[in-house]
């Protein structure tokens, strides 16, 4: 054994370290960017964060707390419906399971998607048979949920638009930030469903359309369109399922919505509908999207609390609803911390297909 070869087991042990650092340096610097962007906008505003929490009605604040349950339900149910029909078959609450403890670890890891690789070990651990379905499915749930936010986002800011259009001049950065994301949510939405309906024959449009955009486009980026393709390939025979599952995104976004409307009443903010709830939520989310701070903490809020105050909320109670919106989704959070520490990996059975009508979406 020469000397490189005796120094390799400890370079990658120093490497691993190194890693390991670096990642918890990432956590640390997301944790005080959220910390710094929650404080100051409490200060901004003026609010007395505990002395509003204090004086919440509480059955209404107990409320908003179990109305979040609706939105996991609705995510588990999704994921669900996805995996079966590849053939996975897990049960909802093996689903409920990974999906809390994804959704403890996101708090854990700077951004909103980092909980799907988890999800993804877990259910290619579990479905050893069919772990590129299990992988592409996770893929693909992530991306179903994205179209569901650029739907309701759009909606919502064509339905808004005159108001948007009307803002104060102080607000005209913000005002270009809401119209910049609503003309991407709709060019995104448009693609997405253009995609699903198109054939993917290399003589069809689309195909074209790939073959242009794999010349154009940097070679990093090559594998994702690579796999977005793959995944609507396998899925746009199930236009049913897709729809479905679509619905119940749509469905959870507006659910988070109303659950961010029963927080402001709870501290008596009644100036706001619940359009302007909607319209914070989905700018709030999108914003979150960006890996900043864990689980978009912080970024969520200050986008939420910009757009309240445009539309003439209370300075104070703009300040307030968003970070107890966070405490919520925290107390979820961490309920998923417990799935995290006691559940045991479960097995699950697969099959060639869903329903022998529906195949196996490809």
């Amino acid at each position: 054994m020469n000397l490189l070869d005796e120094i390799k087991p400890h370079l990658k042990m120093e490497s691993s370290k190194i890693e390991r650092g670096i990642k918890f340096i990432k956590l640390l610097t997301g944790v005080g960017i959220a910390y710094a962007l929650i404080h100051m906008l409490i200060r901004y505003t003026g609010a007395d964060l505990w002395e509003e929490i204090a004086r919440a009605n509480r059955w209404l604040l107990l409320l908003a707390v179990l109305w979040f349950s609706g939105s996991i339900y609705f995510l588990v149910e999704r994921l669900y419906i996805l995996l079966r029909i590849q053939g996975i078959h897990l049960s909802r609450w093996d689903v409920a399971r990974v999906s809390m403890i994804s959704f403890f670890i996101n708090i854990v890891i700077p951004g909103a998607v980092s909980g799907d690789l988890i999800k993804m070990i877990y259910v290619a651990k579990q479905a050893k048979k069919k772990e590129a379905e299990a992988l592409l499915t996770i893929f693909w749930d992530r991306v179903i949920g994205m179209v569901g936010l650029m739907v309701v986002a759009t909606l919502i800011i064509l339905i808004y638009l005159p108001r948007i259009l009307s803002l104060e001049a102080q607000y005209y950065y913000l005002q270009m930030a809401i119209l910049t994301v609503g003309l991407g949510c709709l060019l995104g939405g448009l693609l997405f469903f253009l995609l699903l309906l198109q054939s993917y024959r290399k003589n069809s449009s689309a195909g074209r359309l790939f073959e242009w955009v794999h010349s154009k486009i940097p070679k990093k980026i090559i594998p994702i369109v690579d796999r977005l393709t793959a995944a609507i390939n396998l899925y746009r025979n199930n236009l049913n399922v897709i729809l479905k599952t679509l619905f119940l995104s749509v469905l959870n976004h507006f659910w988070m919505s109303t659950n961010l409307f029963l927080i402001g009443w709870c501290v008596g903010e009644h100036i706001m509908q619940l359009g302007d709830y909607i319209l914070a939520t989905q700018v709030g989310n999108l914003i979150a999207v960006l890996p900043i701070t864990p689980g978009g903490i912080g970024t969520r809020d200050a986008g939420s609390a910009l757009i309240f105050q445009a539309l003439g909320s209370q300075m104070t109670k703009a300040g307030v609803i968003p970070v107890m919106m966070t405490f919520v989704i925290l107390f979820w959070r961490l309920v998923g911390g417990w799935f995290f520490i006691f559940s045991k990996s479960s097995k699950v059975s697969t099959s060639e297909s869903y329903l022998p009508s529906e195949g196996a979406g490809r």
